[in-house]
């Protein structure tokens, strides 16, 4: 199986509106990785 990476793309947006939600979203998909969860979630939930 050929796993499917879906990680939010960072933007950069002078007007600076949503550059909060952008970094916990960046914070949230950084430590599921460190922490390996994403690799732990993909093997639990394959068929």
């Amino acid at each position: 199986m050929k796993p499917t990476v879906v990680y939010p793309s960072v933007r950069v947006d002078a007007a600076g509106r949503g550059v909060v939600s952008m970094a916990g979203g960046v914070l949230l998909v950084e430590t599921v990785r460190a922490t390996g969860l994403d690799r732990a979630l993909s093997v639990a939930l394959a068929p």
